[in-house]
């Protein structure tokens, strides 16, 4: 499917794909991948809803996005929050050390001091004010 675009010159075409967009021109030619829905694979039925307010020339944004990908706002918005999402969350759950701080803490780990009276103290403050599932 060939889809004529304005301003790309003569002797340019725009063709788009299931699988990705090329642009040709007269001496280069240019790939840009298209969209890919992590969600797609989720087996699980969409019943969880979102609502957000923009304002409108963000919307307008992703709305255009959206389209020049091929994909509805929802699919859009949802697949890229969700990647997002689980960068955040790899980013927090991962503690990134150098190698001066892992051997102390590998020493520690090793050799652990010995607990003092003020650590006994917190601990047992912990233990009746925290219930702990583990």
């Amino acid at each position: 499917m060939c889809t004529p675009v304005s301003g790309l010159g003569k002797g340019s075409s725009l063709n788009h794909t299931a699988n990705y967009r090329t642009l040709t021109g007269d001496s280069e030619d240019w790939a840009m991948l298209n969209f890919n829905d992590i969600t797609a694979n989720i087996d699980e039925p969409g019943k969880a809803r979102m609502e957000q307010r923009m304002k409108p020339h963000i919307k307008a944004q992703i709305q255009q996005a959206a389209a020049l990908l091929g994909v509805d706002d929802t699919t859009f918005i949802t697949s890229v929050a969700l990647e997002r999402a689980r960068a955040t969350i790899a980013d927090h759950e991962r503690t990134v050390l150098c190698a001066e701080d892992r051997e102390s803490i590998l020493a520690a780990l090793d050799s652990p001091p010995t607990p003092t009276d003020d650590l006994r103290e917190v601990m047992a403050l912990h233990s009746t004010h925290v219930e702990s599932s583990v």
